[in-house]
């Protein structure tokens, strides 16, 4: 891989945690009663996507269909939205993920050990 190649999913990673951090920090300064509206969850999407081009796999972190809301054309006067807590739950967890898996690695890097040992899992040996 060439620097270049590194520099640019470092780059990627780097534009993808000041999204969800953008995001976060909006959904917190906002009114509770506020809507998160599609356009939020395509911005988070993007950044998995972001993530996902770096060799990550953000799968898990994915909002479900289930926790956005769409309107039904006429049947339904509902503003397309996502859950909000469901919303920012997501994106909670995709930024305690990076944190705790970065302070880990430097913690293993610090002390010599393999990351898994310090987490307290160890794969079983292969006899």
């Amino acid at each position: 891989m060439s620097s270049n190649d590194t520099a640019a999913l470092v780059d990627n990673r780097v534009r993808a945690l000041s999204i969800l951090d953008s995001l976060q920090e909006t959904l917190d300064d906002d009114d509770a009663h506020f809507t998160v509206s599609l356009d939020f969850l395509d911005r988070f999407h993007h950044a998995l996507d972001l993530l996902e081009s770096t060799g990550e796999d953000m799968a898990l972190f994915r909002v479900p269909d289930h926790v956005v809301v769409r309107a039904i054309p006429g049947r339904t006067n509902v503003t397309p939205h996502v859950l909000r807590e469901s919303f920012i739950q997501r994106v909670r967890e995709v930024r305690s993920y990076f944190r705790i898996r970065g302070a880990v690695l430097e913690r293993a890097a610090e002390l010599g050990e393999r990351p898994e040992r310090l987490i307290g899992f160890e794969a079983p040996a292969v006899v």
